[in-house]
């Protein structure tokens, strides 16, 4: 895009953005997310100066724009070009993982053998049922979580009432606040209180065929994030046959637009429609949003339960 704007020289030093962020002269304000207090970095306040949101050099979409494109990113679509939503392996894929989940329903609260409950605002029904069940189904040595919580609680309570706690359960998570809340004092869980991007290669070369790399990040890739670190670094290392969860994907790879409304302005789902384009080394096994959209039967079908909140899991398979 030509530079129309009047921007200053980002080569030139900005003494009024340098004051704006002193956290002498301007504190870090906070902010509240998900019931974690985050401090806003010292320095941030540059980025908005230099391309205010909705600039087009920003990040930070602009919703007069949103607006006006609301037909074309608000569609409801059957498929996309270069996207192999392989139909027929997760139709079958769900009647076994919902045959599972029809075994064993998961409660509402948590009870004496179980953290998790179904009745939380971070985790709903529908992407716990499917992991229970996918957990159950692929039977892997080894869960290594990245961004943490409730879900942590489901995979180990699977792990210690279906797998005879044969799985061990790791957690990467630098805000383990409301992990800890969801575990119990003696639990069998691994927790690396880092960022991701703290975690070194090796520890993610260990997974084996079967095993499950859970992602739930911070849903934004830019510089030095977590979602650059994990798509660029770390997916490319994995073996064959791991399997890797990706969670608030929407179809078609578009965020709901109410939140982006309410200003969330997310990107990781863009980036992974592009990884996935024309793309055999990573097949989509099971696509939650996708079959609520397209293949709603199914779910009526199969395990009506999961119609309250069908989710927002994308599990994928390293084939090759």
């Amino acid at each position: 895009m030509s530079d129309s704007s009047e921007q200053r020289d980002p080569s030139v030093a900005d003494p009024a953005a340098d004051h704006m962020a002193d956290p002498v002269a301007n504190p870090a304000p906070t902010t509240d997310t998900g019931g974690v207090t985050l401090t806003v970095p010292a320095g941030a306040a540059r980025f908005v100066t230099w391309s205010p949101p909705g600039h087009f050099y920003s990040p930070v979409p602009d919703l007069v724009e949103i607006t006006d494109d609301a037909e074309r990113l608000f569609v409801a679509r059957e498929s996309l070009e270069g996207i192999d939503l392989r139909v027929a392996v997760q139709l079958e894929n769900f009647r076994e993982l919902a045959r599972l989940a029809r075994e064993a329903p998961i409660p509402a609260s948590p009870t004496a053998t179980t953290r998790y409950g179904t009745d939380n605002l971070n985790y709903g029904v529908g992407d716990a049922s499917m992991l229970q069940s996918m957990l159950r189904r692929l039977r892997p040595r080894r869960y290594l979580e990245v961004g943490s919580g409730w879900s942590t609680a489901l995979a180990l309570d699977t792990s210690l009432n279906f797998l005879d706690g044969s799985m061990s359960v790791t957690a990467i998570e630098p805000y383990p606040e409301l992990l800890m809340n969801c575990l119990r004092s003696g639990d069998p869980v691994e927790v690396l209180a880092r960022r991701v991007q703290e975690v070194p290669l090796a520890r993610f070369c260990e997974l084996e065929a079967n095993d499950v790399l859970f992602i739930d990040s911070s849903h934004v890739l830019k510089t030095a994030s977590d979602v650059h670190y994990l798509f660029t670094s770390v997916l490319p290392v994995l073996a064959t046959g791991v399997y890797v969860h990706v969670h608030d994907m929407f179809w078609p790879f578009e965020y709901l637009r109410h939140w982006i409304e309410e200003g969330r302005a997310w990107n990781e789902c863009y980036l992974v429609h592009a990884f996935l384009l024309y793309n055999d080394t990573y097949q989509i096994e099971l696509f939650n949003h996708y079959l609520g959209q397209c293949h709603r039967e199914i779910i009526e079908t199969e395990l009506p339960a999961m119609l309250e909140n069908t989710g927002g899991a994308l599990w994928l398979k390293r084939a090759r």
